[in-house]
């Protein structure tokens, strides 16, 4: 997703139509760039934290106004929640690290 939004910046758009967003999101450019410091967070986040939980808290504390929190809960289990998607979307344990 982060090459993804490099590119869309690199567009140099007028306007940015988030697929998830508040309500009263106004399009805007800069959108793109909220996109690429999330996810640089989230990531920052996730080397900081241990569980699902503590990333979920992390990362709504640096953007407590993210349209879909239900995103980054879910986003945390995947990452966190010791378990992984298999291409097909199939759903496999790991075991902790």
């Amino acid at each position: 997703m982060d090459r993804h939004a490099h590119q869309a910046q690199d567009l140099d758009p007028l306007h940015v139509v988030a697929g998830h967003k508040q309500p009263d999101g106004t399009d805007d450019p800069t959108d793109i760039d909220e996109s690429i410091q999330y996810l640089t967070d989230f990531n920052d986040a996730e080397t900081r934290t241990t569980t699902p939980t503590d990333l979920y808290r992390a990362v709504l504390q640096e953007h407590p106004r993210r349209a879909n929190p239900g995103s980054a809960l879910g986003r945390s289990q995947d990452r966190q929640g010791r378990v992984a998607r298999k291409p097909t979307g199939q759903r496999i344990p790991i075991t902790a690290a």
